[in-house]
């Protein structure tokens, strides 16, 4: 099995690097269970394509807007890698080793598409966090998420020819998802509900969603936080 990491980027290049450390610790879990993978970065800044090419990584260079048309053209890219599984990631967000291992099960197991519900954000001041929980019955998080090759290239193929509508400037994971099901006619795997440590995301000044208005969380707990997500320390 071949794994592909496919992530769009854009600004806040200190977190993105971060980020890289998190890839890092990913891909050698990947190894260390037997499975080749390499990274994919859709790239709409000069600077970040030199950032990712200095890794070894992957480019595809695209503008920035609308989301939508970058992320597909991202995938067309990804089509022309090797790779039987993409596993997707967002510039500003690190999964946990637990996660990457249930990940691999379910790519093991032959699942289309699969993924986490829930989510930990780190807030601006890295002092709070909150809780994000996919409430859309069967919806799950861009972030981690799991596709089987065939699934992106059903959807490319043919009709509709894009894996997600290309006017989009949000909602590209809900709307991908729905594009991949109705294609394919399957439906999501759900990996991981309630309070699993899968995901953390990032806050910055530059972030499309700030997820300040949601009700649950309170004060870090850092030893929980570096438990599962060690490259954190360097922003605490």
């Amino acid at each position: 099995m071949k794994v592909l990491i496919f992530t769009t980027v854009w600004k806040r290049p200190e977190i993105t690097e971060l980020v890289y450390k998190g890839f890092d610790r990913m891909q050698s879990i990947l190894k260390e269970e037997g499975v080749d993978s390499e990274v994919l970065v859709v790239s709409s800044e000069d600077s970040q394509t030199k950032m990712a090419k200095d890794r070894g990584y992957h480019v595809c260079e695209t503008e920035n807007s609308p989301l939508g048309r970058k992320y597909n053209n991202g995938m067309k890219k990804a089509l022309e890698l090797e790779w039987d599984y993409i596993l997707e990631m967002n510039s500003n967000n690190l999964l946990s080793s637990l996660y990457v291992r249930i990940w691999l099960a379910a790519a093991r197991e032959n699942t289309p598409m699969f993924g986490s519900q829930h989510f930990y954000v780190m807030l601006n001041d890295r002092i709070r966090f909150k809780e994000f929980k996919v409430q859309i019955r069967g919806g799950l998080s861009g972030v981690g998420r799991g596709i089987r090759r065939d699934m992106i290239e059903n959807c490319l193929a043919g009709e509709p020819g894009y894996v997600c509508p290309p006017k989009l400037e949000s909602a590209i994971d809900m709307n991908s998802r729905k594009t991949i099901e109705q294609t394919n006619d399957i439906k999501a795997t759900v990996l991981c509900r309630g309070e699993y440590p899968s995901v953390i995301d990032i806050k910055s000044e530059t972030d499309m969603h700030t997820h300040n208005a949601l009700a649950v969380g309170g004060k870090m707990k850092q030893s929980f936080f570096l438990k599962h997500w060690p490259e954190i320390e360097e922003l605490l």
